[in-house]
């Protein structure tokens, strides 16, 4: 157990480090930059702050998200809340904050070689790809099966 001055250290680089994640994320022409607080919480505190700083930028994303589609629903529609746009909005970060994961994790248990081991660069790069393409696979196939996807790019676009 930490000390409560090595904690509280601990969860306000975690949750400063979140909430700048955020602002950059939704500043828009930096919404790749995010992953640098992050990143660098993961470096300083480990996979415990690399944890905690994803799992507080995707909590405070999806209630700024969702605010702002109660407020887009009321000035459009009158009422009904696109649920798909949140799901979608949700889902580009997810995959990322995956692959970071597996870029940071100290091992990593590869199928093909028995076990868990330290994996090299190329193979963790090539696992974050991987892991970012199960997340947004689903997305797109779920967007372009129901018909959604064009109405819910029209609306990314009014925002």
């Amino acid at each position: 157990m930490m000390e409560f001055p090595r904690q509280r250290a601990f969860w306000v680089e975690t949750a400063g480090a979140a909430l700048i994640a955020v602002a950059l994320f939704r500043f828009g022409l930096l919404v790749l930059v995010f992953v640098v607080p992050i990143q660098l919480v993961w470096i300083r505190r480990g996979d415990e702050g690399g944890v905690a700083a994803s799992g507080l930028f995707l909590a405070v994303l999806a209630a700024t998200k969702l605010y702002d589609l109660v407020r887009l629903s009321r000035a459009l529609s009158g009422g009904e809340i696109p649920a798909g746009l949140l799901f979608l909005d949700l889902a580009f970060p997810l995959g990322l904050l995956c692959g970071l994961f597996l870029l940071n994790s100290p091992k990593v248990v590869l199928p093909l070689t028995g076990g868990p081991r330290e994996a090299s660069v190329p193979e963790r790069l090539f696992l974050a790809v991987g892991a970012g393409t199960l997340v947004y696979a689903p997305v797109f196939v779920w967007l372009s099966a129901s018909g959604l996807g064009e109405a819910l790019w029209n609306v990314q676009i009014e925002l």
